[in-house]
């Protein structure tokens, strides 16, 4: 099922819960008990399609108020990070290893070798809820964006894009 605008006739034949902005966001009734109680965080990877990091993090900042820190380390570059309650974590890099030097075998060059025409990456444990938010988020502010890994649905939840 795929929640558009606001719940569908089916999510609501199906007893699910939805919020979020149009109701973007449906689960089940035991995992919305599992959230109130904080029991779960989600994981999402993504390989985006932009070529600027800093900005791919202003957008989440500006979308969600998660406030990003810029760190800088050899082996990761410059990237940039929010560290939140319920050890919530979001992190946005570049998909270049600064690492990598001439001789080294090409394929490490890049973090995720086989997404090597994406030159941001985003990995987030969250929420489930903020997952789907931030997945569709990005997605949509950024079309061509591929997903690396995403546990969100395993929780239950569709999400659709969120209209800004």
């Amino acid at each position: 099922m795929v929640i558009n605008s606001t719940p569908s006739e089916n999510a609501l034949r199906q007893g699910l819960i939805c919020w979020g902005y149009s109701a973007s966001i449906c689960v089940t009734p035991h995992l919305w008990g599992l959230f109130l109680v904080g029991r779960m965080n989600a994981n999402i990877h993504l390989a985006v399609k932009s070529e600027d990091a800093a900005h791919v993090a202003m957008k989440l900042k500006i979308s969600f108020g998660l406030s990003f820190s810029e760190h800088e380390s050899s082996y990761k570059g410059i990237y940039w990070k929010y560290s939140g309650v319920e050890d919530s974590i979001v992190e946005v890099s570049f998909n270049s290893d600064p690492m990598f030097r001439n001789g080294d075998p090409p394929d490490e060059k890049y973090f995720q070798p086989k997404f090597k025409d994406f030159q941001v990456l985003l990995w987030a444990t969250v929420n489930p809820a903020l997952a789907g938010q931030l997945l569709s988020l990005v997605q949509s502010s950024y079309p061509g964006t591929v997903i690396i890994e995403n546990d969100v649905v395993q929780f239950g939840i569709e999400s659709a894009p969120i209209k800004e």
